[in-house]
């Protein structure tokens, strides 16, 4: 296809958003990620200009040859995913949770690639010391039975959620926990802020960039062990205060991050693409 608008002369952008090399070591097809990356970066360079959305990610893509990369974050949709969900409290009634008890939340595919037995670590740690908490697990994915069996006595499986039920259950935590490794953006992560959520996180890939440390959450090293990510939650939500002031920091973040916004910015880069204006500087790597 890229081949094909080539030979045609036609405007050709492109977009990054998947660790393809991290991914492929959790599915043992590591060996693959020479040819991966090759094709990877002759693919983007022979387009006008890739979107990526993250700084970290564009520095880490420039730093193996990819060219003309500019900064295209996501938004999210704060009229669908707040903390004032109708359904909040049927989600925690029926999850058998009185209405102030505290939830960790944590919303995702439960896969190998989000370093999810690494939070499993962590929050067994956390229901020791802080048997009250509760831990919803929201998502499905090929390692949920072994986490389920591994501390399913410590926290709740909701499956998979879509629409509206996924809004009522973000809206159901009080803190994102997320471990994840390979993510390029999170969107999870800025879905759990507008949802009235600080995040817990590692600081790794786009995840790092969005979580504003001490405001909107907190932000543990990828080399820090599972028991030091325990130690920051426990630390958090050992005073309810700041927990709140994050929500509602978390919160405001989120909203100035809209759809409308960031896609109006997108149609004005794509309008300088075509007009054969754009070019990737510095000023482009700030803001798309």
């Amino acid at each position: 296809m890229l081949r094909h608008v080539l030979r045609r002369k036609m405007v050709t952008v492109s977009s990054f958003h998947t660790n393809f090399d991290q991914y492929s070591r959790h599915y043992r097809i590591g060996w693959a990620n020479g040819t991966i990356w090759r094709y990877l970066r002759w693919f983007h360079n022979r387009t006008r200009e890739t979107y990526v959305p993250s700084l970290t990610t564009i520095k880490g893509l420039e730093a193996l040859g990819f060219e003309r990369l500019v900064l295209w974050p996501r938004g999210v949709d704060g009229t669908l995913f707040r903390p004032d969900r109708p359904g909040r409290q049927q989600v925690r009634q029926a999850l058998g949770w009185g209405p102030n008890d505290l939830v960790i939340s944590y919303v995702s595919r439960i896969a190998p690639e989000k370093n999810v037995s690494y939070l499993a670590d962590a929050l067994a740690i956390v229901a020791a010391r802080r048997p009250d908490v509760r831990i919803l697990f929201v998502g499905d994915g090929p390692t949920r039975s072994d986490l389920e069996r591994r501390i399913g006595a410590i926290g709740s499986f909701a499956g998979y959620r879509m629409g509206e039920e996924l809004a009522d259950y973000y809206s159901a935590g009080d803190l994102f926990a997320f471990s994840s490794l390979t993510e390029t953006f999170g969107n999870v992560v800025l879905e759990a802020m507008a949802s009235g959520m600080p995040v817990a996180a590692l600081r790794a890939g786009g995840v790092g960039d969005t979580v504003r440390p001490g405001k909107t959450g907190l932000l543990v090293e990828p080399t820090e062990p599972p028991a030091r990510f325990a130690e920051a939650i426990l630390a958090l939500i050992a005073e309810p205060a700041r927990l709140q002031a994050m929500a509602e920091a978390a919160r405001a973040y989120a909203l100035s991050q809209s759809w409308d916004a960031i896609m109006s910015e997108l149609r004005q880069r794509y309008q300088l693409a075509i007009d054969g204006r754009a070019s990737a500087s510095p000023e482009a790597a700030a803001r798309l």
